[in-house]
């Protein structure tokens, strides 16, 4: 495969390992925090911060309020936006890696200015062999 796969993957391991360490040490001692009890007034920004919360969470049960009153609406806007997502993923590209990172191997043969005929022909075909029948080059 690819060195591109192989450095995602040790991207992943190392990523898993440190949300590991994370979730044995330090997630802990902040729920800790965060759970203890609250004594006084809190300060200005958590009072911002819980008004303007509220305000979008009532805003947000009164539409889930309304669209509970129309299931087969609600259901098929999410069957077609299903469709959608489905559709959209048998036309747009299927991935960013390059091809040459997916087994692919591009050449473009280039000749000396005004070569003749038999010597362009030459070399296109020598180019054109699979890499493995090639003397010279190697498939690690």
């Amino acid at each position: 495969m690819g060195q591109l796969y192989r450095q995602f993957a040790l991207v992943i391991a190392a990523t898993a390992v440190i949300s590991a360490i994370n979730a044995v040490t330090l997630k802990p001692t902040q729920c800790a925090l965060w759970l203890r009890p609250q004594t006084g007034r809190p300060n200005a920004f958590y009072r911002g911060f819980n008004l303007v919360y509220d305000r979008l969470e009532g805003g947000y049960v009164g539409v889930v309020r309304r669209l509970v009153c129309f299931p087969a609406l609600v259901s098929l806007a999410a069957v077609v936006l299903a469709g959608l997502a489905i559709w959209s993923l048998t036309r747009l590209p299927t991935a960013f890696i390059p091809t040459e990172d997916q087994g692919y191997l591009m050449v473009a043969p280039s000749c000396p200015t005004a070569p003749r005929w038999s010597g362009r022909r030459k070399s296109w075909r020598a180019s054109a062999r699979s890499p493995a029948t090639r003397p010279a080059s190697s498939t690690s």
